[in-house]
């Protein structure tokens, strides 16, 4: 540190720098102290003693000193070195003070010196012991622990107790508690496993962790309780856990008798009463066992009633209608009063108005079900099951089920030649049962995927396909039609080779109109070569992702003609494909792109967007964004807030820029746009189009022939 000085006595200072060197950590370090003597500017040549007092003792010396007039001269009087023990945890402060003479003309200039010495690092803090958690109630849980052994060298200055709860729980921070504490109350909850650790701390960090055991709150009750006879006649209790850890025990009760105790582990949550008495119900009740803990007694099972007649069974087939050439398969539930499986069931089948004695087929089974294959016909069947009671169920009322021969199809076109792009499928339909065509499906497929799938309704023998035929290619397409009855015939697919002629290519030009803020589609169709199919029409379509997507803008462009595109962007790339349509039809395609570099913003509303307002001048935008609905609530238990929202989004501009009194026409065009409906289309020079609803306007005219124009928008769904 810096020398400090005395004032001036008698023409002269005297001055002292302490400095401190050395490893804090090893328990001391040495402290430096330099005196010096210096002239204040006068002539000296005096022999005197100077005195020191202080951390390091106190003495005095004898010195001589000799300086010119108008001189400063310094003198070092003593540097000495000396050993200061430091405190563990807190600073230490030394001082020396030094003084001259009197000297030859009276001055006695005097001064002290102090320096702060760091604190001796402490240890890392021992680690607590016999680390409990006591429950107090379902509400508060007690934490004690065995301080460790205390000093200088290694003090405590608070523990951190951390508490987990349940079996997944992560550690979560409970509190710091003063160094001189050693208990601590924490608030719970029931129906849940705690478990502490506790660490102690001080300037130099913590201890390592101790935990305590697990402390229970009262346990939840089980729910679910459900109770199964099986086929060896033992009786199969199971439930639901709601406790999230896994308990000590399970307590299962039948009646008011407790008849289980089940030792717990992760997703046992079911007991096996081996040889229950049969002549009694049994109906059960579990308690979840957590520690010294219960929890109440869960709602009842179902009553179980051993060698009890089954109820007739639940037939599961009823009007329905099977091909002839597959097999019947007849299903029913068995409806058991003792909670005992199907054993055996006798189902018996007639043909509807034969006259002859139903066919029986008679089991011992626990299978619901049968399959049969049997005539075209209109059938009854009816069934009796066995539990493990001796007696059968009473028979189930009698269901009706229908034998019938599928639909057939033929695919009448396409043949095995289409001179087009494009071709309609037709076929015809039959039916032995005697039902009309409900629906029927139709694929096209190349190379063995499909490409197309097109459905239609009731009786329609015809669908006409979307898909562009490629020159050349040899395409499958497959129907399928379902009765009403809901019958499906065998698919039957029609290969077929597409060969056509195409029309000329058109010639496709492309120019951004800034008056109107669209793109201009000029259209030339070549005349065809001798004996070569002409255009009849085109068809347009725009890409803004550099051909990935393609939207369409018309089937029907003139020949020859020009389409204007309002719902262009205004700033960036976009590129037009359009196709050459002749009568055949077969098309031909061209693509060309374009760059547009409009500054202004445009807003767009009417037929096609043709009504268009360019705003140049001081063009400025805002915009706000966001989840519709979006609302903070605060629940009990929870320390944050809990955000709810629906997945609308919205999105709102606010738009304004300035006109002179010599865009009259501007400025009724906007007008106009007030009055019209949603929806309409914002460009802007970043390239952005939005389909929005105008929700505000305003025009403010300065003195200035300067009109203020201020447009809000919001965004609607295209």
């Amino acid at each position: 540190m810096a020398t400090v000085w005395s004032a001036s006595s008698g023409y002269m200072l005297i001055g002292i720098n302490l400095e401190w060197s050395g490893n804090p950590a090893s328990g001391s370090v040495a402290v430096t102290a330099t005196v010096t003597a210096s002239s204040d500017g006068y002539g000296h040549n005096f022999s005197s003693r100077w005195s020191w007092w202080g951390y390091s003792g106190e003495g005095s010396e004898a010195f001589s000193f000799s300086s010119g007039y108008g001189a400063t001269v310094y003198k070092q009087l003593s540097k000495r070195t000396f050993n200061v023990p430091l405190k563990y945890g807190a600073t230490t402060r030394v001082g020396i003070g030094a003084k001259l003479g009197p000297i030859w003309n009276g001055g006695a200039p005097s001064v002290e010196n102090y320096l702060t010495l760091p604190a001796r690092p402490v240890q890392v803090p021992g680690a607590p012991s016999s680390v409990s958690a006591t429950r107090v109630n379902d509400e508060q849980v007690s934490v004690a622990w065995v301080a460790p052994a205390v000093s200088a060298a290694r003090p405590v200055v608070s523990y951190i107790v951390e508490r987990r709860t349940d079996d997944a729980g992560a550690w979560a921070l409970s509190a710091s508690v003063p160094g001189s504490s050693t208990r601590f109350t924490n608030f719970v909850g029931a129906g849940h496993k705690y478990v502490y650790r506790v660490k102690a701390v001080n300037s130099s960090g913590g201890s390592a962790y101790v935990s305590s055991g697990a402390v229970y709150t009262t346990p939840p009750a089980p729910v679910n309780v459900a109770a199964v006879k099986d086929v060896s006649g033992d009786i199969v209790v199971s439930w639901e856990s709601k406790a999230p850890y896994t308990p000590t025990r399970w307590d299962v009760y039948d009646g008011d008798t407790r008849v289980a105790s089940v030792a717990a582990a992760a997703g046992v949550t079911r007991w096996v009463q081996a040889s229950p008495r049969l002549d009694v119900t049994h109906q059960y009740r579990v308690v979840c066992v957590a520690g010294d803990l219960e929890s109440p007694k869960s709602a009842p099972s179902n009553v179980v009633q051993l060698l009890a007649r089954p109820d007739a069974p639940s037939l599961l087939v009823d009007g329905t209608y099977f091909p002839a050439d597959e097999s019947v398969t007849l299903a029913w539930r068995h409806n058991a009063t003792d909670a005992s499986p199907q054993t055996r069931f006798s189902l018996r089948y007639v043909k509807s108005g034969s006259g002859v004695a139903p066919m029986v087929v008679d089991r011992r089974d626990s299978a619901q079900s049968l399959s049969l294959d049997l005539p075209a016909g209109e059938y009854e069947y009816w069934v009796s099951t066995w539990g493990l009671h001796a007696a059968e169920s009473p028979e189930s009322r009698h269901a009706v089920f229908y034998v019938e021969p599928r639909p057939l199809v033929s695919v009448q076109a396409p043949g095995g030649e289409v001179r087009a792009s494009s071709v309609e499928v037709r076929w015809s339909y039959a039916t032995g049962g005697g039902a009309l065509q409900a629906r029927a499906r139709v694929d096209l497929s190349l190379d063995g995927v499909i490409v197309e799938s097109r459905e239609v309704s009731g009786s329609i023998l015809r669908v006409p396909l979307a898909t562009y035929l490629g020159d050349g290619l040899t395409y499958q397409v497959t129907v399928t039609a379902f009765s009403g009855h809901g019958l499906a015939s065998w698919p039957v697919t029609q290969t077929f080779n597409v060969v056509y002629e195409k029309p000329p290519v058109p010639a496709v030009f492309l120019e951004w109109d800034d008056v109107r803020g669209c793109v201009r589609v000029r259209v030339d169709n070549p005349a065809p070569a001798a004996g070569k199919p002409a255009a009849v029409r085109n068809r347009v379509e725009r890409s803004d992702d550099n051909g990935v997507t393609w939207q369409a803008l018309t089937d029907d462009l003139a020949v020859g003609g020009t389409l204007l595109d309002y719902e262009s962007t205004s700033h960036g790339d976009v590129q037009y494909r359009v196709s050459a349509v002749s009568d055949l039809p077969s098309t031909a395609s061209a693509t060309a792109s374009l760059t547009v570099e409009s500054w202004a913003m445009w807003l767009g509303g009417g037929e096609n967007f043709g009504v268009t307002v360019p705003l140049r001048w001081d063009p400025i935008h805002s915009c706000k964004t966001g989840l519709a609905n979006r609302k903070l609530y605060r629940f009990a238990g929870r320390a944050g807030a809990v955000e709810m929202s629906g997945y609308h989004r919205e999105k709102s501009l606010s738009l304004s820029a300035t006109l002179f009194d010599d865009d009259w026409e501007l400025l009724q065009r906007i007008e106009t746009l007030s009055y019209l409906p949603a929806p309409f289309i914002y460009r802007d020079p970043m390239g952005r189009r939005v389909y929005c609803s105008l929700t505000s306007m305003d025009l403010d005219r300065a003195l200035s022939g300067k009109w203020s124009v201020k447009l809000n928008v919001e965004e609607v769904d295209q």
